[in-house]
């Protein structure tokens, strides 16, 4: 401490004022705090000092502090506090206290002794806790408001934890009151949370020093007992909220998930019962499914309980599993079984992108049968460790296997049966066909003799409608094994409508003049005129046919039939053709209607007659409209007549300038020389009769061979047209036609062809044209069809 007695007088002054100066400082500095300060002697409570703020909470100024005490200034009593605790203190201790006055503000007071000025005195420090107490108290009323239980705890080094506060929420969780903890507010870190169950409290301690030490949020789920001795799951998570060297300041918030824990409990019930139902049955379908590593050559089997064969051990090297299985694999499947399943060929067909191996095969059982078994290997790629491993389920196929068989062989009968009725039917055709050929074309020839008499004229042109109604019959029953055996192909070319329409619509009027039936047609205005439709122009032509002949059958003498031909639409090269065909006759029923498009179909009502047919026109009709991505639909009903609607989109095209229709020329043939090559004598005095009917020089081969020395030794272009049989003795007209084109002859390639067959199928005509040939035509032959035909390709 400086001595100041031997200090010159000026330097005195100048010390004892820097004194007084900082005694104002100080003093200001004190005023200025936000806490109220008082001095006080011990003996007689009397006021030694007191700061500025103090004097706003006493309502005093500094002046009046003479013969004031502490209890009065400050308190507003007449005596010291009765509980004053002045006289109980030692020096360095501090004491705190709360207080609340009869306005209701708090105050925190803290004191200490100290000589004051040479006195003992009591120095306290006093600070309006009012705000921050109103604002824990919103704080602690929002907390009890929250769901759940909010705890703060203190964490002491010594493994001491004191419970700061908790909130209603918390003793309601666990059915406990206030005074109970606050009994144990400070306690042992285990018994902190003794009302968890034995195998959370641990683990839930763990985890709290795990987050405070990662800096994260404690996250637990734990079970806590409830006074009813039943646990209820809590979810638990905690933040530190202040660290110190003394103590952890931690929040913790229990929420209630019980009603959760339990619904995902039962959850869980009924997936796990879920998967072992799905298991059963998989196991059941599957008897042998194993697990495998092929990085580290490993298997373990999942399930071969039920398997027949289990000469393997259930887990080990997957080389030595497959060895142990092609053991048990017949030698014949031995080497595939090897290809497929070995574990190089596995990694190779992974590497290859392949996500699955499987092979049929034979395995000898432990019972010594060997049956049919279907190994499946299916790859997974294990993403955390990149190993590639594999599910290998196998299962007996050997019931299926033989069903296999059984249908395979079903399906070589039904094959053998059908090729059986297909040969049949082309025999039953060619066979028919050919007596039909000589007796339409006797018919046709001795209806123009000039001495026959009205009455055979009547018998020969009952012969002609019954040999064409036999025609109409074997032409049906062929068209409906052609869809029976999936060979309906359309023949398409680009045609005329007018070729279509005209010599059907030609036909069909004869024959309704002779029934007395009123007929209409009424076509599209000038475009028929000058456009091509891309179809198949025959079979066009048996649609319109078997519709016009269907209204022929059934209107009566007097009725009227009509054709409404109309273009509903014109787009790019598309036209949708609409042809209506509406007649005045017996009806149809709404319930044949149903089934009318079905083979071998009739109404057998009384109101349709004696009606003949075979039942399968409408079928072959629709087949062709279908197969022309067309409609057809019907409206009709009993006695009131039927309408056949056919819609049908077509390509068409202008039509060339120098198309030539028709026959330009009637005696276009006269003087042409034809060759007949045919085995049949009858039919080849008929072709050679039509023939020079048109004024025709006309040669007869019997057979492909001669037919092909006749056209050899005649000199170029002697023959003009050559008609071509198919089924000859020697030599067929197949053959015949590609040894004619294959001679070193101009004529050789440019002679027309016609083959003039009873082979009447569209695989018959496609085997005509690629042998050369450049016309398909089917016995009985029709005079006028040849004609033009001949006309068209001699030309």
């Amino acid at each position: 401490m400086l001595n100041e007695t031997f200090l010159p007088s000026e330097d005195k002054k100048r010390i004892k004022k820097i004194r007084e100066m900082d005694i104002t400082m100080a003093g200001q500095l004190v005023d200025d705090s936000s806490v109220g300060i008082f001095v006080c002697d011990i003996d007689t409570y009397e006021l030694l000092y007191i700061n500025k703020l103090a004097e706003e909470w006493g309502g005093k100024g500094s002046d009046s502090t003479k013969n004031l005490t502490c209890y009065g200034y400050l308190l507003g009593r007449d005596t010291p506090c009765p509980n004053c605790h002045m006289h109980e203190m030692t020096e360095d201790e501090y004491r705190e206290k709360e207080y609340e006055t009869s306005d209701g503000r708090h105050y925190l007071i803290k004191g200490k002794l100290l000589n004051w000025h040479g006195q003992p005195a009591h120095i306290e420090y006093i600070s309006d806790e009012s705000e921050t107490l109103a604002a824990q108290h919103a704080i602690r009323d929002l907390a009890n408001r929250v769901p759940g239980g909010i705890g703060i705890y203190y964490f002491y080094p010594d493994e001491r934890v004191e419970v700061s506060y908790l909130n209603d929420g918390f003793y309601t969780m666990l059915d406990e009151t206030r005074d109970s903890w606050e009994k144990r507010r400070t306690m042992g870190a285990k018994e902190a949370f003794d009302g968890a169950h034995p195998e959370d409290r641990e683990k839930l301690l763990l985890e709290i020093r795990s987050a405070v030490r990662e800096q994260r949020v404690a996250n637990m789920d734990i079970r806590i007992l409830q006074k009813d001795n039943r646990y209820r799951w809590f979810n638990v998570q905690g933040r530190v909220a202040a660290e110190s060297n003394e103590r952890i300041t931690l929040y913790l918030i229990f929420s209630d998930i019980d009603e959760s824990k339990k619904m995902h409990a039962e959850l869980n019930e009924r997936l796990m019962q879920e998967r072992e139902q799905l298991y059963k049955v998989l196991f059941n379908l599957i008897p042998m499914i194993i697990s495998v590593n092929l990085t580290k050559n490993s298997y373990s089997m999942v399930n071969y309980e039920n398997f027949t064969t289990k000469a393997a051990p259930e887990s080990g090297s997957f080389d030595n599993l497959i060895e142990i299985g092609a053991s048990t694999v017949p030698a014949e499947d031995r080497e595939k079984f090897l290809l497929a399943f070995s574990r190089e060929n596995l990694f190779k067909a992974y590497e290859n992108g392949r996500e699955k191996v499987e092979l049929e095969h034979r395995q000898r059982g432990d019972d010594g049968v060997v049956r049919w078994v279907l190994t499946q290997v299916i790859f997974v790629k294990n993403e955390v460790t990149g190993d590639l491993c594999e599910i290998t389920l196998a299962q007996n196929i050997d019931a299926e296997k033989q069903r296999q068989i059984q249908l395979r062989d079903a399906l070589k009968t039904a094959s053998e049966a059908s090729r059986a009725k297909s040969e049949f039917l082309e025999r039953m055709s060619h066979e028919l066909r050919t007596p039909l050929n000589v007796i339409i074309g006797a018919i046709n020839l001795a209806q123009d003799l000039q001495d026959v008499s009205e009455e055979n004229r009547r018998y020969m042109k009952q012969a002609n409608e019954s040999a064409q109604y036999l025609l109409e019959i074997i032409n049906d029953i062929l068209d409906a094994s052609y869809i029976q055996r999936h060979q309906f192909i359309l023949q398409k070319d680009w045609i005329s409508p007018k070729t279509i329409f005209c010599p059907t619509i030609s036909m069909m009027e004869v024959e309704f003049r002779k029934k007395g039936i009123d007929f209409q047609y009424i076509e599209p205005e000038a475009l028929d005129e000058d456009i091509q439709f891309y179809i198949d122009g025959i079979r066009c032509k048996q649609v319109l046919t078997n519709l016009l002949s269907n209204a022929l059958k059934f209107t009566p003498p007097g009725g009227s039939i009509k054709i409404l031909r109309e273009h509903l639409y014109q787009e790019e090269n598309i036209i949708l053709e609409r042809c209506v065909i509406s007649d005045t006759g017996c009806g149809i029923s709404k319930e044949f209607q149903k089934k009318m498009f079905q083979p071998f179909t009739q109404e057998n009502a009384v109101h349709t007659g004696s009606v003949e047919g075979t039942g399968l026109g409408l079928q072959i009709v629709n087949q062709i409209v279908t197969a022309m991505n067309g409609t057809i639909d019907v409206e009709s009903e009993p006695g009131r007549g039927t309408i056949f609607t056919v819609e049908v989109p077509l390509r068409y095209r202008n039509k060339p300038q120098n198309e030539n229709e028709g026959l330009a020329d009637e005696n276009f043939l006269q003087g042409k020389r034809a060759l007949v090559v045919e085995d049949h004598q009858l039919n080849a005095a008929i072709a050679k009769k039509l023939l020079e009917k048109k004024g025709m020089l006309v040669d007869t081969a019997i057979d492909g061979k001669e037919g092909l020395k006749l056209f050899e030794n005649h000199e170029i272009g002697y023959y003009d047209a050559i008609l071509m049989d198919i089924r000859m003795p020697n030599m067929n007209g197949l053959d015949a036609a590609k040894m004619i084109r294959s001679l070193d002859r101009p004529d050789a390639m440019r002679i027309p062809i016609i083959a003039v067959t009873a082979n009447a199928y569209a695989e018959d005509k496609v085997r005509s044209l690629a042998s050369g040939m450049n016309e398909h035509l089917t016995k009985p032959i029709n005079p006028q069809i040849l004609y033009q035909t001949l006309e068209t390709w001699m030309c």
